[in-house]
Order: structure tokens, then sequence, then C-alpha cells
């Protein structure tokens, strides 16, 4: 096999071409995975321990591109236990009103699922990384004392 043909195969074992109507995102992603395939090539070439395989050598190069870099957006959905353990915690948490008329459903009291139960509120849990939207009082304290608070 030769080496035109290795390098075809490197680029289609692990390819990540998208369909796209833009003709210069298909070019831009070719070219990077040419870049990884000949950088591979340019390892195991200068390597004496030529063991390392395509697959983990593209693992190890993705993550020392990103290194500490990764962020795992938080999805909109149930709590994490996290958060429980945040809420939980004995440190004070400080309720803030929000700026400029904007509103937030209270955590506590909302009810989506029920037509005129959706109560806002104009504060929230400054504290708190997700800043839930929290009334005053008797919610507040349910949120931040109890385990189910609804």
């Amino acid at each position: 096999m030769g080496a035109v043909d290795r390098a075809d195969h490197y680029c289609a074992s692990y390819g990540f071409m998208r369909k796209s109507l833009k003709w210069w995102r298909k070019v831009f992603f070719w070219l990077l995975e040419v870049a990884v395939v000949n950088s591979y090539i340019l390892f195991k070439h200068n390597q004496t321990d030529k063991t390392i395989r395509h697959l983990k050598y593209r693992q190890n190069l993705i993550r020392q591109l990103v290194g500490s870099q990764r962020h795992i957006a938080q999805r909109p959905g149930r709590c994490s236990s996290l958060d429980e353990e945040e809420r939980l915690t004995k440190k004070p948490h400080f309720i803030e009103q929000l700026t400029r008329n904007n509103t937030k459903d209270c955590a506590v009291c909302r009810d989506r699922k029920t037509p005129g139960m959706r109560r806002k509120t104009v504060y929230c849990c400054n504290t708190c990384t997700r800043k839930p939207g929290l009334h005053p009082g008797d919610c507040f304290e349910k949120y931040h004392t109890k385990t189910i608070y609804r």
C-alpha cells in the first residue's frame, strides 16, 4: 500500500466531515483532517516507539488542544445533586432584585402545567450559581432549607 493510500485510509477512518451547503466549510474540515493525518505520520516517523495507534494519537491531540478550556454546557432540566449541595449549605444566601423589570419563575411555587399558576418574581438568590427566581420570605426559606422544596 502506497503512502497516498495510507493517508487516504487515515483520513477516512475517523473523518469528521459534515454536510454543509457552504463549500468553504467542507474545504476547511478537509484541510483540518489532512493536517491531523500529516501530523500523525510525522509523529510516527520521528517516534522511536511506534506502538501508538491513530485513534489514541487523535484523542491525545484533542486533549492537548482543548486542555483546561473544556466547558460542559448546562442543559435545562432537573437540578443536579451539586445544586442541592450548594443550596443546602450553611453559608449565607442573599436575595437580590433583578434589574430593569426582568422577571423569573419562582423555583418553589411555580406550576407551569396548571394555567394561571406560573408565578413570577423579580427576586433571585445571588449566591446560588443557577440564580433561581424566589419570592422573599417563605419561598426563599423553603428553597434553602428543605431537600424537596415543592
